[in-house]
């Protein structure tokens, strides 16, 4: 029980035993006194109750409370620039995905439908630039993921496939140059909660930089924003998480 509570109680005894004797000597009513002092010692006996009562008996829910320190690991810094292979697969396609029971940002493997696959995007030169921007709410800390990629050929069979992409809801893997230790850092996953859409495609043919490439842009919905950063893909080693990867094409 704290100090300044039970000064507060022993203060309302005394204030109450005083204020029965005034009662008595001024009426001459004793019941009046009585009741009221045993008045007084009831709400003391609550408040004692109420004081007694666990410090978390009422909490409120603190999910930002950091446990750990965040230090630079000067043998393993960190490397600019992604891989110029670009994973994406249909959001429809994905039938679930496993995280890590210690920290869900990890995932360990991502199952798809029978019959489904993932497609790969070949880019060049840094050309797959994925980002990610925290969205804070008035209620909400939530995220908006983005992949910018370009692509370099013009056949009118890309151009059907990149109609159905503009339409279409879906998740994508990227390749960090940097790898981490063991390859802990190398995948990312973009997208896997609430999907990429397609929010710019553009190509001009006179543009001397790309010569003429499409410029895509896939972005978390603003209406449907991921709850988390991108996902990191990771099981055991580089070599498994591979593996993982490959056997999603």
């Amino acid at each position: 029980m704290k100090f300044n509570t039970i000064a507060s109680i022993v203060l309302n005894i005394l204030l109450a035993a005083l204020f029965a004797l005034a009662i008595f000597m001024t009426t001459g009513l004793a019941s009046l006194a009585i009741g009221f002092v045993v008045a007084m010692f009831l709400f003391v006996a609550v408040s004692l109750f109420t004081d007694a009562a666990p410090d978390n008996a009422l909490c409120i829910t603190l999910c930002g409370k950091i446990a750990s320190n965040i230090l630079i690991d000067c043998n393993n810094p960190l490397i600019a620039g992604t891989n110029d292979e670009l994973i994406i697969m249909n959001k429809v396609d994905i039938a679930s995905v496993t995280r890590n029971g210690v920290n869900p940002q990890i995932i360990e493997g991502i199952t798809m439908v029978s019959g489904a696959t993932a497609f790969q995007y070949e880019g060049k030169n840094n050309s797959v630039e994925p980002s990610y921007e925290l969205r804070k709410l008035r209620y909400a800390e939530v995220y908006g993921h983005n992949v910018n990629f370009k692509v370099f050929t013009n056949s009118a069979a890309i151009k059907k496939e990149l109609e159905a992409l503009a339409k279409g809801d879906t998740v994508a893997i990227i390749k960090n140059n940097h790898e981490g230790i063991g390859g802990a850092s190398a995948y990312e996953i973009y997208g896997i909660d609430s999907g990429l859409n397609v929010t710019e495609m553009v190509r001009n043919p006179t543009e001397s930089e790309t010569q003429g490439a499409h410029n895509v842009l896939l972005a978390t919905p603003e209406e449907s924003s991921e709850a988390h950063m991108p996902s990191t893909l990771f099981l055991t080693n580089l070599a498994t998480t591979k593996a993982i990867v490959d056997g999603l094409l």
